[in-house]
């Protein structure tokens, strides 16, 4: 969604004199589906005596909204903008009772004091989207859950807001002020003067002229229309799914909650086009013809030629307050124009009371045309039928109430190990009678074989210490002997140098000594050579 607020002040110089630094004046409030409100807030005199603005949004409870403030404008009553910032950075703005974004000072002080007449604020946002924030998730209070009963708004609510937010769109699209606007009686008068001459009274206008800018304002009426009508569909279609989804789970039953929502949302496409043709045909109702038998209409004409006319009306400030548009048009100022441009002036009043006359009647039949086939006739007649008959069609009722294929996997793998365990579980209730122990012996003669230690080598100090040996060169030599290291001492023993020994002292050393440990046995392999080889020679 585009808004596009403005806020003016008639004499910004007398203003800034009569106020203080700091007070504010505010834009008529715009409504956007979602219940965002947005509102411009002008500073005609600042805390630095400048002139400054910003954007004000009020969100509903538990919603986050991201947006733009494409541009804010100060123009002068003749449309010079005297100054302009911009911006392009989207923001999302959390739910708070009241926020301000974007403040700028658009005008320093001391230029602040040279502007003289009617100044206007424009600021233009745009509204990307409006999202529900689930607290929960988001680790908050789960207070306001559905859970609970509350913060589950009812759909009728929803469209209320919903048709709060066309009003106040369609009376958007043309302001009140912008029907006593200079640029407006140069439009009428220049359509005045392109079929001027025509017969009639003296000053008579061609009754063609409020045609013709009657059928320009209502060009932008089909697009509101249809935002409107999109809008309640969603909020029809936000709701139907969320009811699906808390009675049909979708891992139970996926492909029954596939089922209701596309047959919902079948229905629902259907009747979003029925609407929009009967809204569509409501505006060739306001094309074909204007015409009223209200009386509303003329009691706005007469209003409103009382207010302006009247020489010296005793509520001319109480008047002016309300609509200071009117404050050019005055009984004064009247006597001293034509009989064409008064004329003029009462055609501007005309206009602006049928098109009001019009908002009302149509704003009505839009509202019920979208409510009666999107909620009463949708809901209450058709949606059950509907879904009735597509779960009918729909073949077996086995397979459409089949769990998700994961879960029926899972499922499988759950009951496979609870086999194992009980099958396991059998084993271990019978080892006791089969083998005569006890469950916790086994036990214990499982860690004791399992224990890094069972398999340790014998330590030194078990093995006996090795006998000496002696070396016995040639008769004629002299014999020496190597000393070996005493088990208990890391010093090795020294060397003895003496006689040959007698043969039966070596016999004696030789059968003193250990048996020598068995060889193992080397590994043997086999080389296969490869193909078209014949031997390891070749």
């Amino acid at each position: 969604e585009t808004a596009e607020l403005t806020v003016s002040i008639s004499a910004i110089e007398k203003w800034r004199k009569e106020h203080k630094a700091g007070e504010t004046v505010r834009s008529e409030a715009e409504h956007l589906p979602g219940g965002l409100q947005l509102t411009a807030v002008l500073y005609p005199k600042s805390s630095t005596e400048g002139i400054g603005g910003y954007l004000e949004a009020v969100l509903p409870a538990r919603c986050a909204a991201v947006m733009i403030i494409v541009q804010m404008d100060l123009v002068s009553a003749d449309g010079a903008t005297i100054s302009t910032k911009s911006n392009a950075q989207a923001e999302r703005w959390t739910s708070e009772l009241r926020q301000g974004r974007g403040w700028n000072e658009l005008v320093a002080s001391q230029k602040a004091r040279e502007l003289t007449g009617e100044v206007e604020l424009c600021i233009s946002a745009y509204v990307e989207s409006v999202e529900w924030v689930d607290e929960v998730a988001a680790g908050g209070d789960n207070g306001d859950s559905v859970e609970d009963g509350g913060g589950d708004k009812l759909l009728c609510a929803t469209l209320s807001d919903l048709d709060e937010a066309f009003t106040a769109n369609v009376d958007r699209l043309h302001p009140e002020r912008s029907f006593f606007s200079a640029a407006f009686a140069a439009r009428l008068s220049a359509e005045a003067d392109a079929r001027r001459g025509a017969a009639g009274l003296p000053g008579a206008i061609a009754p063609e002229v409020p045609i013709g800018i009657l059928r320009d304002l209502r060009k932008k009426l089909p697009g509101a229309i249809t935002r409107h009508v999109s809008a309640i569909s969603a909020a029809v279609r936000a709701k139907i799914e969320r009811v699906v989804a808390e009675l049909v789970d979708a891992t139970s039953h996926p492909r029954f909650r596939r089922l209701l929502l596309q047959s919902a949302s079948a229905l629902l496409v259907e009747r979003t086009a029925s609407a929009q043709a009967e809204c569509a045909r409501l505006l060739e109702y306001e094309g074909a013809e204007l015409h009223t038998s209200n009386h509303y209409y003329m009691d706005i004409v007469q209003q409103l030629r009382r207010d302006i006319l009247a020489e010296k009306h005793p509520d001319a400030k109480a008047v002016w307050s309300e609509r200071p548009f009117l404050q050019h048009l005055n009984f004064e100022a009247l006597k001293k124009q034509s009989n064409r441009e008064q004329e003029l002036v009462d055609l501007q009043i005309k206009t602006f009371a049928y098109w009001k006359t019009l908002k009302k009647r149509l704003i009505d039949y839009v509202q019920m045309a979208a409510r009666c086939n999107l909620s009463t006739e949708l809901l209450n007649a058709r949606l059950k039928p509907a879904l009735l008959i597509s779960t009918e069609s729909a073949g077996k009722m086995r397979t459409l109430m089949a769990p998700d294929e994961r879960l029926e996997r899972e499922r499988i793998d759950v009951a496979k190990r609870i086999q194992a365990l009980e099958e396991a579980h059998q084993l271990l209730a019978a080892a006791p009678a089969s083998l005569g122990l006890s469950l916790e012996e086994l036990a214990q003669r499982s860690k004791t074989a399992s224990s890094p230690t069972a398999e340790r080598k014998p330590s030194p100090e078990a093995a006996p210490a090795p006998a000496p040996f002696s070396f016995a060169p040639a008769a004629a030599k002299s014999s020496f002997t190597f000393g070996v290291p005493a088990a208990a001492s890391p010093v090795a023993a020294p060397f003895s140098f003496g006689a040959a020994p007698a043969p039966s002292a070596l016999a004696a050393a030789k059968a003193a000594l250990p048996p020598a440990p068995a060889p193992e046995a080397a590994p043997t392999f086999t080389y296969k050579p490869p193909a078209g080889i014949d031997s390891v020679g070749s």
